[in-house]
Parts: structure tokens; sequence; C-alpha cells
């Protein structure tokens, strides 16, 4: 055999190698969903982008019947997903629309969006890669990965149309249209919500919910399944009621677009960590931006009746001097929670005979570190801002916090310059009752620095974007603020001795 003969040869088995490699590719993608989405877009769905596979392959586990929930052993039918904007979710539903109809073509679509141009464009979304034509040589197309799948020749409408040998496949709609007469296997609703004043919009918000029980749950057959994907507004919202009235029905997906713990963003090209906090900085001059920013880009709604402190005040110079310095302190109680306390300096005035006071807050010590840091730092700070007494809840190791924190003062050299009266006691009264009712008092009777929210960010979250009603994230810095109040007017406990160095 000459040498020409060897390179033909040669040729021959690169091209038949290049041939089995993309029919492996083919069925890979056939067979799993992340797969596809790479080939129909790889310089989208990257690998060092996880969070993509995780919602491709929680997709695809819901419409193989593998996502199970682990209450009843059974899989779930119905998949919320919250991410934040510009990430790709409503790219990866026309896909996922696309890649279901090519595993079978007798699936039946309705997908919902905010309203008809939405829809309409969701629709298009999908016909388009469905009738894809092949004009590139190195991009693969629809009709490679799914060859028995094709649009029904006539059918050109967007809202409503099948493919080949099927009556009716795909409807685009929208809670202003109407949907009779056609039932689905899979029924998808994508963001419902068009800004933030129709997220504080109870009217709405009803409207949608109505829509949803009284038309949408009418169209579904047995067994089908519900993906509900949205950029999440209000504890009312669409997810938010769902989560409420079905909370073991629905398998969540959440995507906080910042990982407070690792300090890492979700997508650093589509949104950096300085844009993020530059964003987050500009939203903290208003508290209705700030608790939209909050719910939109890290899955923490705000409530649609208003946050609970309204109108906080500020001071940019302390008064001359104090009638004396307190700290509440709410050590943390589970392994989410937060230890706060909260220092302030407290003046008295009569104003037509009624005693009259105001508190300046010094200090917020904000933090989920352990009490092998938190003990001494808590001394640390008494010391520091001279503070008078300090009140620390007995609940759940409160007692022992508060022996290491009297035995470091105590044994501190430097800090027997100054006396701190230290105490525990055991607090039964409701949280969420003693927080809501003492909110005006704090509000008109506790000062913070101008520069409060950047110099306790994670407190003044918390703070600025705490619920009126429903269950906030945390409450931690609204409980020690409420004990601080508390203290102010007299209603915790008087302080039988002081603790002395």
């Amino acid at each position: 055999m000459n040498e020409i003969d060897k390179k033909k040869l040669n040729r021959k088995e690169l091209e038949k190698l290049y041939k089995l490699k993309k029919e492996q590719k083919l069925r890979d993608a056939r067979n799993n969903f992340y797969t596809y989405c790479r080939i129909k877009d790889h310089k989208f769905y990257k690998k060092n982008r996880p969070y993509l596979k995780t919602l491709c392959d929680t997709l695809q586990a819901l419409y193989e019947g593998k996502l199970i929930n682990p209450k009843t052993g059974r899989p779930y039918r119905k998949l919320a997903i919250n991410i934040p904007p510009r990430h790709g979710k409503t790219k990866t539903l026309g896909l996922f629309n696309s890649w279901v109809l090519g595993k079978n073509n007798e699936n039946r679509i309705i997908a919902v969006s905010y309203n008809e141009l939405l829809s309409s464009r969701f629709s298009q979304q999908t016909k388009d890669i469905i009738s894809e034509q092949k004009l590139n040589p190195e991009k693969t197309i629809y009709s490679e990965v799914f060859s028995d799948t094709k649009i029904r020749y006539g059918d050109s409408t967007k809202k409503l149309w099948s493919l080949e040998a099927q009556f009716f496949n795909y409807l685009a709609t929208s809670p202003d249209a109407t949907v009779t007469g056609i039932g689905c296997n899979i029924g998808v609703i994508d963001d419902l919500i068009k800004n933030g004043l129709e997220a504080q919009n109870e009217t709405i918000l009803n409207q949608h919910w109505h829509w949803y029980i009284d038309t949408f749950l009418a169209r579904l057959e047995a067994g089908a399944i519900q993906i509900v994907v949205m950029t999440r507004w209000s504890i009312n919202d669409f997810c938010g009621k769902l989560s409420q009235s079905q909370p073991d029905q629905w398998y969540v997906l959440e995507f906080p677009i910042y990982d407070e713990k690792t300090g890492s963003m979700l997508c650093e090209e589509i949104k950096t960590k300085e844009e993020f906090f530059e964003h987050k900085d500009l939203a903290m001059q208003t508290q209705t931006s700030f608790s939209i920013f909050m719910a939109n880009y890290q899955q923490k709604p705000f409530s649609v009746s208003g946050n609970l402190y309204k109108n906080i005040k500020t001071y940019d110079k302390l008064p001359y001097e104090f009638d004396e310095i307190i700290a509440y302190t709410d050590t943390a109680d589970k392994g989410e929670d937060n230890l706060c306390m909260h220092i302030a300096g407290i003046t008295s005035e009569y104003f037509e005979s009624k005693l009259i006071k105001k508190a300046y807050t010094l200090y917020v010590y904000y933090t989920d570190e352990g009490m092998t840091i938190t003990q001494p730092k808590t001394a640390e700070l008494l010391y520091k801002y001279k503070v008078n007494r300090c009140l620390i809840e007995s609940n759940n190791g409160g007692e022992g916090f508060e022996r290491e924190v009297r035995r470091l003062l105590n044994e501190t050299p430097e800090y027997s310059d100054h006396y701190c009266a230290t105490e525990t006691f055991h607090q039964s009264k409701n949280k969420e009752a003693r927080i809501k009712s003492n909110a005006v008092y704090v509000v008109n009777n506790i000062y913070y620095p101008i520069t409060w929210k950047s110099d306790y960010p994670k407190y003044a979250e918390e703070i600025c974007t705490f619920p009126e009603r429903g269950k906030p994230t945390h409450d931690d810095g609204a409980d020690a603020t409420t004990g601080l109040a508390e203290m102010m007017q007299e209603e915790v406990v008087s302080f039988a001795g002081w603790t002395r160095r």
C-alpha cells in the first residue's frame, strides 16, 4: 500500500470517528437536557456557570419524575424557580419546551407570561428553535437532534401551533386572555409581575391568584407538571401564595445572586460583585428600592403592606452627654441565627410634664460567628463604649454567654477602670408581638448615625426589609433593638446589682 492510499484510509477513519463522535453527542443531547443546552448555545451555557446545570438538571428531573419529595416519597409535579434578572430563565425555558417536544411529540404545553406580547415572543422562541435551518456547517440544529419533530405545515401563528400529525402542542397566553377548550400536560408560568408598582398592588396580586385557581388549573390534565419561574417581589406575590397554600407540594429552587457565606456571585460575567454592591448602595438610599432589590436579587421578598420600620431617624452629631449607656444582647439561638447587640447612649427630657427618652445608636454588633469570638468581642465593646448596663437574653445558652463576658470584664486588666452591670433574663414574651408592638417606639425614639446602613450592612438589611406582615428571613436585629426599646421603657427587668471589677 502506497503513501497516498494510507492518507486516504486515515482520512476515512477520521471522518468515521468524527461521525461517531457527533452521533454520540446528538444521542447525549436527546437524553440530557443540559447537554442539549450546551449544544444549542455553548457560549451561554458555560461550564463555569454551574447554576445553569443545576437549573437544567432540576427541570429534567421534574419532567422524568425523578425529583422526589422526601415527605411523600413520590415525584414532585410542581417546581418554582426563583432566579435574578438576566440569568437565563426565559432562554432556558424556551429550550426546555423544545426539548420536551422532541422527547415526545404528544406533549402539550400552555405557557403563560405577563401579557400577550411576551407570551407570543416566548412561543416564537420555541418555534424558531424547532424550525431552525442549517446555515452554519459547524452549528448543530434542532432537526439533527430530534429529526422526527417538525412544525405542522401551515401553522404560522405565534400563539397556537402544532407539530406534524398533532392537533395541538403549544399555546401562548396571559392571565388577561381566554383559555378554553385546550388542556395540557406541561403548564409553564413565566414572570407574571411587570414591575415594583404591581408587586405592591394587592388587587393585582389577588387577580393573579384567582386566575390561577379559576382558569389555569382547569387546563391541567391528570398528572400534569407545573413550572413557575419568577423574579421574586413580595411575600404575597404568586410564588409566595403558592408556597403558603401548598408548602409541601412545591419544589423551590432559589438562586440568590450573591452568596453571603462564600462572598461569591452567581455569575460574575453577568453581574460582578462590584456592580452588585454599587447597585445595593444606591438601593439603600430608599427603603422601597432596597426592598425590591433584595427581593429581585437575593430572593428575600418584601411585605406588600410595607416594612415595619418606616422613616428611621438619624443623627449627624451626638449629644454632649448621656444619662447612661445601655446595651441589649440577643445571642444566637440556632445555627442560622445571628448574635445582635445594640449599644446606645440615652438622653432624657421633659415635654409637657412627660419624660421623653431618646437613644443614640453607638454600635450594632451583628454576626453569625461562634461564641469563642463573640464573647471576647462583646466584652471588648462593652468596655470600649463605656456601657453602664447590659441585658443578655438567657434563652438557649445566654446564661453561659453572660457568665463568660462577665468573667472577661472582671479579669482583663485593661477593663479595670470601668464598671458595667451585666444581667440575664429569660424572655418569655412572644417575639413577634414584642417586635411589632414596639416598632413605633423604636422609630420615634431610637436614632442611628447617618452612615448606619454602610456601617452595619447586615443589620440594616434586616431592619430595612422587616415585613409589617408575614415572617421575616431573620429577626435577630429587630429582637435586640426591641429589647433596647423595652429597657428604655423599663419594661424588662430592674437590675439587682452592679458587676464591679
